[in-house]
């Protein structure tokens, strides 16, 4: 169940090509060589979004059984 729920949510956002950010931090700022800062959008990586929704899904599972 628990791989089952994080495929299908995995699936939603790449089908929709929806990403996840960091909300506290949401640009990484990037030097460059002429002093100007570049931007870049500060993803959550998909091994860090498996892991989170695994977790909490195992979590809830555990706290109903509990």
């Amino acid at each position: 169940m628990v791989e089952d729920l994080h495929k299908i949510i995995e699936r939603l956002l790449y089908d929709n090509n929806w990403g996840l950010y960091f909300k506290a931090n949401p640009l990484e700022h990037l030097p460059s060589q002429d002093g100007q800062h570049i931007y870049q959008v500060n993803n959550v990586s998909k091994e860090e979004v498996s892991a989170a929704i695994k977790s909490a899904v195992q979590d809830d599972l555990q706290n109903k059984i509990d």
